[in-house]
């Protein structure tokens, strides 16, 4: 209601004043605006327990922190971090935490249902960062990313960072993040996504060690479209590569199997290898400079 305000785990001030016309793309291009009130929340929220957020547009000023005893579910419902300063809050799912990021009807052909973390001020410079930290459980389906992480050096500040084994990045789209995913060491299953956008000194996807599984994902519009260095058993099949300043860089990867991509129209090298010897079957290299 017009002026009520509620608490949140006991310590958290939501209000409920103001209604949101949030404008989505769908995949046809038409425009699905939004029109559902917004909850404000000011301070940390740490989830110890299970809760699912349902249908709701949150704009969080301050931190989000799945413990290992929490279990968080989004489902059709918007996250926007308020951060007045790049990299000033941050989504951390700890060890042994879970989360959930979904749409509600499960349909990856619908879009105005998707779940949508972003930042509340979509201009680059107040952007905020993601963690999934080693041993969690961390899922996310038919929903979409933006304006995560931020320059610097340091992993931590790259955007989505996945650092798990138990991770499913699934029919999701990654836009403008500094770089649209980064994995750690992690097994993560990453397909049927679209991501895009990344920064000028990021890639649509970066991996270092650990075995991740790469299909049917689009990368476009980056400085780099995948950067892999130091994994080993990785299988990437049917990605389609296309619009970058560099396809897919690989570095110090071994088994490694290239199959059934598709290279083209990138600004330089569609495939760039280095200390490497992968298994490249069937693919498609097209008009790569």
């Amino acid at each position: 209601a017009g002026n009520d305000f509620a608490l949140y785990d006991g310590e958290h001030l939501a209000h409920n004043n103001s209604r949101a016309w949030m404008v989505l793309m769908s995949k046809a291009g038409a425009l699905v605006p939004d029109n559902r009130d917004v909850e404000y929340i000011i301070g940390d929220v740490w989830i110890n327990d299970t809760q699912v957020w349902d249908n709701r547009i949150i704009v969080l000023r301050g931190n989000l922190t799945i413990n290992a005893t929490g279990n968080l579910t989004l489902m059709g419902t918007q996250l926007r971090m308020d951060c007045p300063q790049n990299g000033t809050y941050h989504i951390e799912v700890l060890s042994n935490g879970t989360m959930f990021i979904f749409d509600q009807d499960w349909d990856n052909t619908t879009v105005a249902d998707a779940s949508v973390i972003t930042s509340n001020t979509t201009d680059g410079k107040h952007r905020f960062l993601f963690w999934v930290r080693k041993d969690a459980r961390f899922e996310m389906r038919n929903s979409e990313l933006s304006w995560c992480g931020y320059s610097g050096s340091d992993s931590e500040l790259f955007g989505l960072k996945i650092q798990t084994n138990n991770a499913t990045i699934d029919h999701c789209y990654l836009n403008n993040n500094w770089r649209g995913l980064f994995t750690w060491n992690s097994s993560a299953k990453i397909q049927y996504n679209k991501i895009s956008g990344a920064a000028s000194s990021g890639s649509g996807i970066a991996s270092f060690m650990g075995s991740p599984y790469f299909s049917n994902n689009e990368l476009f519009n980056n400085p780099i479209g995948i950067k892999l260095s130091t994994c080993y058993n990785v299988m990437f099949s049917t990605n389609y590569i296309h619009h970058n300043s560099n396809g897919l860089n690989i570095d110090d990867l071994t088994n490694i199997t290239i199959a059934n991509n598709t290279f083209y129209h990138n600004d330089e090298d569609g495939i760039f290898i280095v200390q490497s010897s992968p298994l490249i079957i069937n693919n498609s290299i097209i008009d790569n400079e």
